[in-house]
């Protein structure tokens, strides 16, 4: 799938692999910001008239259209996990029926363009039923950050103790809390809090670092939400 960035991001078009080669001169390639080893040839199976947009919304970029956020498809050339290639051309070929209507010329053979489709998505659940264990490790793998919280700079919830300590310092001003150290066990931090110290001259401050007493905090980390004790 060929897809393009700007106001009108989508998937313009679905091309495949024609040809390949390798490069045997730098001459071959006009490009100098790497080296390039392969020549691959495409050539388009449909052009759509208009791109097929995934709706990402809000701070987080989540598309309920094909369930996923935008950070799985920014880069050049993605690999998508095949729930996400279920998902993806799901939406796709419910919102692009009509052009995809049509016969194509694919591995020197005629084939309806929608059926090609289908089959990738057969192929993608047969990985998944056929290779059950190993999906299972690489959901884990990639499943590499909580909900969407979009608080103080914080997109999503942390996943781990380290996570839930840095949202933690996003309120400890407020809190009246002064950071101190983060031990390698045991508690989680330790900090003090900022006391009001009466001054000589009867006022008040709450700014004196002197005017503290010291906490043992602990953070306890839940599948929901985050607790603080």
């Amino acid at each position: 799938m060929v897809r393009v960035s700007g106001a009108e991001y989508g998937v313009r078009a679905i091309w495949y692999i024609d040809a390949e080669r390798p490069i045997k001169s730098g001459e071959e390639v006009p490009w100098t910001d790497a080296d390039y080893d392969w020549l691959i040839q495409l050539k388009p199976l449909v052009e759509f008239k208009e791109p097929f947009s995934e709706k990402f919304e809000g701070t987080s970029k989540y598309s309920d259209k094909v369930k996923m956020n935008s950070i799985r498809i920014v880069q050049s050339v993605v690999k998508l996990t095949p729930p996400e290639i279920r998902n993806y051309f799901e939406a796709l070929r419910q919102e692009k029926r009509a052009e995809l209507e049509v016969e194509v010329i694919y591995l020197e053979s005629k084939i309806h363009l929608d059926s090609l489709l289908a089959g990738i998505m057969k192929q993608s659940t047969v990985q998944i039923k056929t290779q059950p264990v190993e999906q299972e490790e690489r959901v884990q793998l990639e499943d590499v950050v909580g909900e969407a919280i979009n608080f103080r700079g914080m997109v999503y919830a942390p996943m781990n103790e380290a996570g839930v300590i840095l949202l933690f310092s996003k309120v400890m001003d407020e809190l009246g809390l002064l950071y101190e150290s983060t031990p390698t066990r045991f508690p989680d931090m330790i900090g003090r809090l900022r006391l009001n110290a009466v001054l000589s001259d009867g006022s008040s401050s709450s700014s004196s670092i002197a005017a503290t007493s010291r906490l043992i905090i602990i953070l306890n980390r839940c599948k929901k939400e985050h607790d603080v004790t």
